[in-house]
């Protein structure tokens, strides 16, 4: 059963088959080893040293051959002590693999090593945009005065402020741009809201949102950095409707009369309509901003007078109002028209004049500016239509 070695060591010699013949056979005791110790060819007789083997329960003997996934045998320790060839039965039939697994199987270890060393390009390379992009944007930003505004220049969440824009009741304006894309992003308008309006803040950013309208100047982002509200909106090149008379005024008021009845329909009342807060685009559209929260903020020669004294903003207030930018773009003059705020306010109680030759005109117009909310229109819908088809007549 046994043969003693030269060595001295026991040894038995013994065959293990397989089909096909002739793969390579590694004898792994520990199981710990890739390979372990070569015994040679299967289908071909060779000496199994059982000096190691009796050590364990189960010897591991690895099977591989080209074209062939390995096989790892499990023979009980003690099969050898009584038997040549294993298996007893039929041969260890080998599953041959695809070229595609063979691949991987072989190419994983340079599929792996390449992957790290293109992900290290590409860090490295991140590395040298950011550092080339802080160094454009010192450039860029060097060239924008600082000014009189400790702000400008300053960073407000993910935008740095570039220039001062105006200001009003509520906050400052400031055009901005996004502060990890400088130079390559477009510039926007940043308004940040003045300590204590931050509910005028939340409720334009909550309109901004609601309304998606052509009429309408898109919000891009908005917040809060350090305690004050900011909006975020897209920078309009124009000029506001103030600053136009004529023909290209009058051309605006459709698309105004078009926005105005959009944001009734969804229940949001402007409270502030003027022609400073209707920005006229390149093309000539028309786009409104600045909707009021809480009280009216209105300029007192737009307000409808039942809002004179304060008051949440209504839908009455808005068509009233829209009727006074009406007038002063249809007729080149403000309705009430004085010196002084209380010449205004006196007009206001004496009948409007007629429009020469526009009688149509005149009577929407009248009943849009009407001193209570129950003579004018119903709703700023039905105002409206009758106002385009007064001036269509005209």
């Amino acid at each position: 059963m046994l043969f003693a070695r030269a060595d001295g060591l026991d040894a038995v010699q013994v065959r293990i088959q397989t089909t096909p013949p002739g793969a390579r056979l590694y004898l792994d005791v520990s199981g710990s080893s890739p390979a372990g110790s070569y015994l040679g060819r299967s289908g071909e007789w060779f000496w199994l040293d059982l000096t190691e083997a009796r050590r364990v329960s189960n010897l591991r003997i690895r099977c591989q051959k080209e074209g062939f996934g390995e096989e790892i045998l499990t023979i009980p320790s003690g099969f050898f002590e009584s038997e040549r060839v294993w298996p007893p039965g039929r041969p260890v039939r080998l599953t041959p693999v695809t070229s595609l697994k063979w691949m991987l199987q072989h190419l994983y270890p340079l599929l792996a090593g390449a992957s790290l060393l293109g992900f290290l390009g590409l860090w490295l390379a991140r590395q040298e945009r950011l550092k080339s992009r802080r160094r454009i944007r010192q450039e860029y930003l060097a060239r924008w005065p600082a000014g009189e505004d400790p702000l400008v220049l300053a960073r407000v969440a993910s935008w740095r402020l570039l220039e001062r824009l105006g200001q009003g009741a509520h906050g400052v304006a400031y055009r901005a741009v996004a502060d990890e894309l400088i130079p390559h992003d477009q510039e926007v308008v940043l308004k940040l809201f003045r300590p204590g309006y931050e509910a005028q803040g939340h409720h334009e950013a909550r309109v901004a949102g609601r309304l998606v309208h052509p009429g309408l100047v898109p919000m891009l982002d908005y917040g809060t950095f350090q305690g004050r509200f900011f909006v975020v909106y897209e920078l309009m090149r124009g000029t506001s409707l103030a600053s136009l008379s004529g023909k290209q005024a009058a051309a605006c008021l459709s698309g105004l009369l078009e926005v105005v009845c959009y944001a009734h329909e969804f229940g949001v009342v402007h409270g502030d309509l003027r022609p400073q807060n209707v920005l006229v685009d390149e093309r000539g559209r028309p786009r409104l901003i600045d909707f009021c929260a809480g009280q009216t903020s209105a300029a007192p020669s737009y307000v409808a007078p039942e809002l004179l004294h304060g008051g949440r903003p209504t839908r009455a207030g808005d068509q009233y109002s829209l009727g006074v930018v009406a007038w002063e773009v249809l007729t080149g003059q403000h309705p009430f028209q004085a010196a002084d705020l209380v010449e205004m306010l006196r007009r206001r109680h004496q009948p409007l004049p007629e429009l020469p030759g526009r009688p149509q005109l005149s009577r929407v117009l009248h009943r849009m500016l009407a001193a209570s909310p129950r003579d004018r229109y119903r709703d700023i819908n039905e105002a409206a239509a009758a106002l385009r088809a007064a001036v269509e007549q005209a």
